[in-house]
């Protein structure tokens, strides 16, 4: 997850350099303070009385989410991390592995602001404001249409939920496709759909 959010793209964890953790650092910290700010108080250790466990109900508890959360992350802060992306893989025989990434990065960083790309898709405030405004229970109309209903014998399935009366429910698969539709979703123009209180019926 922090690799989307770091990179924009399933890159494995060892493809990083040591040398190279210090730039990503602060990235992957925010990121993470950016989950705990919008969704710490509803992922809860130990499920209250009369109430289901986080992961059953909320949408963003689940793999597929949290990435597509992550490739939208990286949209904000795409002019930054860019550089020290493309910048990985940089190699110079008359300079060390270091030299060679740190250089690489400067001269990216300066093509860019000549270039004036990426421009972010969405800047970090608003991205913050959307995930805080966004209803992500997953029995809302918005997350069931999106994501598909859970089905039994042809017909969406109802399941019963503490404290709740019967509800049809999102599926969960964490695929490509559902993690960009998702992120897409959350980056739409008319991303406030995602705020309704609606449910499927």
């Amino acid at each position: 997850m922090l690799t989307f959010a770091v990179t924009g793209t399933k890159i494995k964890s060892e493809k990083f350099k040591h040398y190279q953790i210090k730039y990503f650092q602060p990235y992957a910290n925010e990121f993470i303070h950016l989950l705990e700010t919008c969704f710490g108080h509803q992922w809860l250790e130990k499920t209250p009385p009369n109430s289901e466990p986080f992961r059953k109900i909320y949408i963003h508890a689940w793999p597929f989410a949290l990435k597509a959360i992550a490739m939208v992350y990286f949209q904000s802060r795409i002019h930054e991390l860019t550089p020290l992306v493309n910048a990985m893989g940089a190699k110079d025989k008359l300079l060390t592995d270091v030299e060679a990434y740190e250089q690489t990065v400067e001269e990216l960083r300066n093509k860019q602001k000549i270039e004036k790309l990426p421009t972010p898709k969405i800047t970090y405030p608003e991205l913050e404001h959307r995930l805080q405004k966004i209803d992500w229970l997953r029995y809302r109309k918005h997350w069931v249409q999106i994501t598909g209903a859970k089905m039994k014998d042809g017909v969406p399935k109802k399941v019963k939920l503490t404290g709740i009366r019967e509800k049809v429910l999102g599926q969960t698969q964490n695929t490509a496709t559902m993690i960009s539709s998702v992120s897409s979703a959350i980056l739409a123009p008319n991303w406030s759909l995602l705020a309704s209180e609606e449910d499927f019926n």
